[in-house]
């Protein structure tokens, strides 16, 4: 077995950034970072959520269709050391509003094509708007815990209301590292992230292939239903890695 104590998510990816920061790590259909680039757009988040006051421990809801921004916004939210809450914009506003209800997140990061949609979610965080407010991280980021909550996923609520499930870094870490050790990805791996976030698979999807050096290809948001679309994505990306629910 793997044995791990204290590492958690954003650790073993800035490692793994440090390793290959010109490695290709993030795609969609419209944009592709680098590990080096993809990194410095998390921590410039991870400094805007510190700076409206995200404290180590808080929830951090996010509200995005499935994107390179999406998955950035994860990592920054772990960077700031909080959990984050998905908010599947595929839902109904009613269960949306009563996870933000129950969980009581710091902010919503969402876009400004939802804005109305979520304007009575609580503080709101445009990530289309931050994208060139600011080039210089101005905050000095919380040091890492793997005891610390990584993110907070709702229950179907099939037998009742909906419960919030708190997974812990080490967890998921140890999960995570488990993986590789059983099934290795290589770095001339690509992964099709095409799990809602709601979903607890996506969770790998999103985490693996940045922690081992591999490529993570976040589909466009509603490619999951279209199977031709996917077959497409696959072909058309070389995707290696990818989960369906038997």
């Amino acid at each position: 077995g793997v044995q791990l104590e204290n590492e958690t998510l954003q650790q073993a990816i800035a490692q793994q950034a440090a390793r290959t920061p010109d490695a290709l790590a993030l795609c969609d259909v419209e944009h592709q970072l680098s590990y080096r680039e993809m990194q410095r757009q998390a921590t410039l988040l991870a400094d805007r959520l510190i700076e409206a006051g995200v404290m180590p421990g808080d929830i951090v809801a996010v509200a995005l269709p499935r994107s390179v921004r999406l998955s950035i916004a994860l990592t920054a939210i772990l960077q700031a050391g909080a959990a984050w809450l998905p908010l599947d914009i595929g839902y109904p506003d009613e269960r949306l509003a009563y996870m933000v209800d129950d969980a009581r997140p710091w902010v919503v990061i969402t876009e400004s094509a939802l804005e109305s949609r979520f304007a009575n979610f609580g503080t709101l965080m445009m990530f289309d708007r931050l994208a060139s407010a600011q080039s210089v991280a101005r905050h000095t980021l919380p040091k890492p815990d793997a005891q610390r909550p990584a993110y907070v996923l709702y229950t179907s609520g099939s037998t009742g209301k909906p419960k919030g499930v708190v997974v812990n870094q080490r967890a998921i870490v140890n999960r995570l590292r488990w993986m590789q050790a059983s099934y290795p990805l290589r770095s001339d791996d690509v992964v099709l992230q095409k799990t809602p976030c709601s979903f607890d698979v996506s969770v790998w999807e999103f985490f693996w292939p940045l922690m081992t050096g591999a490529q993570l290809m976040m589909a466009p948001p509603d490619a999951h239903r279209d199977p031709q679309a996917l077959w497409q994505l696959i072909d058309d990306y070389q995707v290696t890695t990818l989960h369906f629910v038997p």
